[in-house]
Formats: C-alpha cells, structure tokens, sequence
C-alpha cells in the first residue's frame, strides 16, 4: 500500500456508516441552497431532515463525525450546523480549550 493510500483508508473506514445512513438518495433534503456558497439562505426547514435522522440507524456515528470534521452545512446526525456549533463552543469552554477568539466561534 502506497504511503497516500495508508493515510486515506482511515478516512475511508471512518465513514463506512455513510452507506447506511437513512439519508442515502436525499440530500436535498439536508442542505439548503446556496447556503454553501455563503448566499443568503431561502426559505429552508432543517426540520425533515431531521424527521429521516430521528429514524436513522446510524444517527449518532454521523453526528460525531460531523462534530469530529467541523461539516459547517447542512444536517448531520440530527444537528443543523447551529446547534453543532453552539455543542463545539459548550464543549470548548467547559475543557477550558482554544484560544479565546475560537472559544467564541
């Protein structure tokens, strides 16, 4: 195995999940438009995709990997990128970690 291959195949493994997420075919669902390149967002509910991860078997694997990777749009594991933010600043301020600049973020 090439040294690039060995440092991709944790990355890989890492999201074996992926493919049984309840979320596989429906992205639209959990991305608003636009929200990526940093347009203003349309009238967008993260509330059904949420609904497709409160049934989701591997719910709680996507969420810490969202929170793991700092994913900035969209759903994951139940959390719009809000909530995931505001879970990494109570996190950070709780351990006493970062500079005060990323405590604030």
């Amino acid at each position: 195995m090439t040294r690039s291959a060995q440092r991709r195949a944790p990355l890989r493994s890492d999201r074996a999940w992926m493919a049984e997420g309840a979320c596989v075919g429906k992205s639209q669902l959990f991305f608003a438009p636009n929200a990526e390149e940093g347009r203003p967002r349309p009238a967008w509910s993260a509330e059904p995709a949420k609904a497709v991860c409160g049934r989701c078997p591997v719910r709680d694997a996507c969420r810490d990997w969202a929170l793991r990777t700092h994913q900035d749009h969209g759903v994951w594991g139940g959390l719009d990128e809000v909530e995931r933010r505001a879970l990494r600043r109570r996190a950070r301020n709780q351990t006493g970690a970062g500079s005060p600049a990323e405590r604030a973020s």
